[in-house]
């Protein structure tokens, strides 16, 4: 598990310095490894910041894809601090504003997938 929140970790740290191509690396390795480990909460965080990278990258479809997604494997409601949450939530408004629907909520995106 350690490996896989380093591998996270790694991952934001290169979306905060706008290094897009190498989060996504991170992000795909640490997803692959969850999923040998069949961790669905490391599954759902790699997700995340998959669905982080594919928001800078303006990719929004996509986006509200993955958001669908990270909410089968994490609770955002339990499992994440409120600063995490603040992230999560100002990142899904603007994918839903970007996107020019109406108010989705989570579950409404993961439909779209």
């Amino acid at each position: 598990m350690l490996i896989n929140r380093v591998l996270n970790t790694l991952g934001y740290t290169a979306l905060s310095q706008r290094n897009l191509l190498q989060a996504a690396v991170w992000y795909r390795e640490g997803l692959s490894h969850a999923m040998e480990l069949d961790s669905k909460e490391r599954i759902g965080w790699n997700l995340y910041g998959l669905a982080l990278v594919a928001e800078t990258e303006e990719q929004y479809l996509q986006a509200a894809r993955l958001f669908g997604a990270v909410e089968t494997w994490v609770d955002i409601n339990a499992d994440m601090t409120p600063a995490e949450h603040a992230e999560y939530t100002r990142v899904f408004e603007n994918v839903r504003a970007r996107l020019g629907k109406r108010p989705l909520l989570p579950r409404e995106a993961k439909d779209m997938a």
